[in-house]
């Protein structure tokens, strides 16, 4: 019998031990977690404050880059227009160039035949 009782006392000694174990890993792994989470937290909140900065930041340069377009808005309309007729104004130069060259070209072979 008291070979069993030590048995026993042993088995319960053993459960405590690892009821303690146990309970004190678990304070280590809430204390680690809750930590992790708070710094995470904080994290996040820094990044936002920092994301809102970098917002109005750059909303302030959009604006501002609106207003110098604004301002230039003739050049731009004027280069576009000038891009968008540059291959018709290119052909009727090549034409009036090409008739002109034909033009020379032929009263100088004309005045060549007559003066012969």
């Amino acid at each position: 019998m008291e070979r069993y009782e030590r048995k026993i006392d042993d088995i319960l000694e053993g459960q405590a031990k690892q009821a303690l174990a146990i309970q004190s890993l678990q304070g280590v792994i809430g204390n680690g977690l809750t930590g992790d989470m708070k710094r995470t937290r904080e994290g996040v909140e820094e990044l936002t404050i920092r994301m809102k900065d970098i917002c109005v930041t750059y909303d302030a340069r959009i604006a501002e880059n609106d207003k110098q377009l604004a301002e230039f808005k003739w050049f731009r309309d004027w280069a576009n227009k000038f891009k968008d007729g540059m291959i018709r104004k290119i052909l009727t130069l090549a034409f009036y160039g090409g008739t002109i060259i034909g033009i020379l070209y032929l009263y100088e072979k004309y005045t060549k035949t007559l003066l012969k």
